[in-house]
């Protein structure tokens, strides 16, 4: 089955900062399994409906060719990016789509070497 509707961030971090942001950690069933979930105020999601992709910091793109990469970017590209421009955020590193039944209340979150903006749902099919 594949995602119709999904939560989609953007954002920029440190090489160092992502892989302790989004590295999973399992073990105890009571800790979020890593900072993501964490800071999106979920203990678990199923990482079979999550795409997390990254570029080091040093390549970081401009939106429109990095979004493009992802799974049926088609459907919500211009969106995104319409989004993005709004947020004046015109360089990424990092992009996130998420089934939107994997997060109750996602949102934007800041920390000491990253920046990660949500941007809504999208219809990823239409």
């Amino acid at each position: 089955m594949a995602m119709e509707v999904s939560h989609i961030w953007i954002g920029v971090f440190a090489s160092s900062a992502f892989e302790d942001y989004f590295m999973e950690h399992y073990g105890d069933d009571e800790a979020p399994i890593n900072r993501f979930a964490e800071e999106q105020g979920e203990v678990f999601y199923d990482h079979d409906w999550i795409e997390i992709s990254y570029l080091d910091d040093s390549e970081a793109s401009d939106i429109r060719s990095f979004v493009a990469e992802h799974s049926y970017s088609e459907n919500y590209l211009d969106a995104v990016c319409e989004r993005a421009v709004a947020l004046r955020v015109d360089r990424i590193n990092v992009f996130v789509i998420a089934d939107k039944n994997e997060f109750d209340n996602p949102r934007s979150v800041t920390g000491t070497n990253y920046r990660l903006e949500y941007l809504g749902e999208f219809n990823c099919f239409t």
